[in-house]
């Protein structure tokens, strides 16, 4: 035997081939299902001479119950020398072959003249664009130049306006300081009038309380006056009764004239 050609395990989905035979050259597929075929069928293109010989197709089997079995076969590969028949099919496919590649390398040498024109435009395209960018270039420079002049003026102006506003500062500074020195004046000033003021205050109190007190006693007098004078009239009033209800007791009731 020549040895080994492909060979696939169950639950392998990939086949092994060797014999530098390509994946696309073999297939194959192993079923669970026993009414179902399982195969390995190995396609094998510009086979050799010396490839003839004889090969096994072997398969190994693993029943359900653990059993395991295998079983091969003997497969004989002639490879015959070609005849002239294959021979002019070659030829005249060669020159099939040949006018297709002339067509291609005639469609190739046309795409590459028209690379070369298209290079052409983009030399051309290209050398513009770089004499835009030097003219750019001329006029960054001059920008450049503007602007350091800008910012050197713009420097100076800065630093003349900077020494101004500090000046501004102290004088601000100063008058804020005077300013304070006012504010503290004025609150001493309105502190010791709030202090005299707060004295006030206190005394008025003690005066108003004073003269609350002496004002409640002054009610209290009158109002023990008046009730002594209420007694006074009561008792007045009640005597007045009694005066009178005596003088009309001396003298006898008379009859009206009218009869009543």
């Amino acid at each position: 035997s020549n040895g080994v050609i492909a060979y696939i395990n169950n639950g392998q989905t990939a086949v092994t081939a060797f014999k530098e035979i390509t994946s696309q050259n073999v297939t194959s597929k192993i079923y669970d299902n026993k009414s179902i075929d399982s195969y390995l069928q190995v396609e094998w293109k510009n086979i050799k001479i010396s490839d003839s010989g004889k090969y096994v197709c072997e398969a190994h089997v693993q029943y359900a119950e653990g059993k395991s079995e295998k079983v091969n076969e003997m497969l004989t590969i002639t490879v015959q020398r070609p005849t002239l028949d294959d021979l002019v099919n070659v030829i005249q496919k060669l020159i099939a072959q040949a006018d297709e590649d002339k067509e291609n390398l005639q469609a190739s040498k046309q795409k590459i003249e028209n690379i070369e024109a298209d290079l052409n435009t983009t030399n051309q395209k290209i050398q513009r664009i770089t004499e835009e960018i030097e003219t750019n270039k001329q006029n960054v420079k001059s920008i450049k130049v503007n602007i350091d002049t800008n910012i050197t003026m713009l420097r100076e102006d800065i630093f003349t306006n900077i020494h101004g506003i500090n000046e501004d500062l102290d004088t601000c500074k100063r008058d804020i300081g005077n300013i304070r020195m006012d504010m503290d004046t004025s609150t001493s000033m309105l502190k010791e009038k709030l202090d005299i003021n707060t004295r006030n205050i206190k005394t008025l109190e003690v005066v108003m309380d004073t003269n609350n007190m002496q004002i409640k006693k002054d009610i209290n007098i009158t109002i023990q006056t008046i009730k002594q004078i209420r007694v006074d009239i009561d008792t007045n009033i009640t005597s007045l009764k009694k005066n009178i209800g005596h003088k009309y007791s001396r003298y006898p009731k008379h009859k009206s004239r009218f009869g009543y």
